[in-house]
């Protein structure tokens, strides 16, 4: 039922992430927008059982992440090479180049990379959430090169797979 919730909420644009604070494991999400009564009700019976709700995505991550190690080996075992890594690292920085880092109501720090959709970040402090908003768009970018999704240039810097474009 929780993942249910969660992809049900995902796809209307939420975001989720797993935290861990003082001890206790929670979850933050990010809304698009102002919510709605169902959204609200969806939410309250996520927090109803943050711990299950925290552990299933770490769970997902893990997942994603081991898919992202097999796909890499596959595709270094197939003979076929990623772009170089000068390329990449001009890419990342071109992407976070393009960071919008704003502070919630909350204290906390929230960013995002706009031609990157899903690539988002929520930490205490601006510097701890440029930090993770890079290591969320490396695993972005891993995940978008393996399954050859598009990639949109950024200032004129794109990424292609060797034997085919991404």
């Amino acid at each position: 039922m929780i993942n249910d919730i969660i992809l049900n909420l995902e796809q209307q644009g939420f975001r989720f992430a797993p935290s861990c604070r003082n001890g206790i494991d929670r979850f933050d999400y990010f809304a698009p927008g102002v919510l709605t009564e169902k959204q609200t009700e969806m939410l309250i019976v996520l927090k109803q059982d943050e711990k299950a709700v925290c552990h299933y995505l770490i769970d997902r991550a893990k997942r994603m992440l081991d898919e992202c190690r097999k796909a890499i080996k596959s595709t270094i075992r197939e003979g076929r090479q990623l772009a170089t890594m000068g390329v990449l690292t001009e890419y990342i920085q071109a992407a976070m180049q393009k960071a919008v880092l704003e502070q919630l109501s909350d204290g906390s720090w929230y960013a995002s990379i706009p031609p990157c959709q899903g690539v988002w970040a929520n930490e205490k402090t601006p510097e701890k959430c440029k930090v993770t908003l890079r290591e969320v768009l490396e695993e972005w970018l891993l995940l978008k090169l393996i399954d050859n999704d598009p990639l949109e240039e950024i200032d004129g810097v794109g990424l292609t797979m060797e034997g085919g474009s991404v």
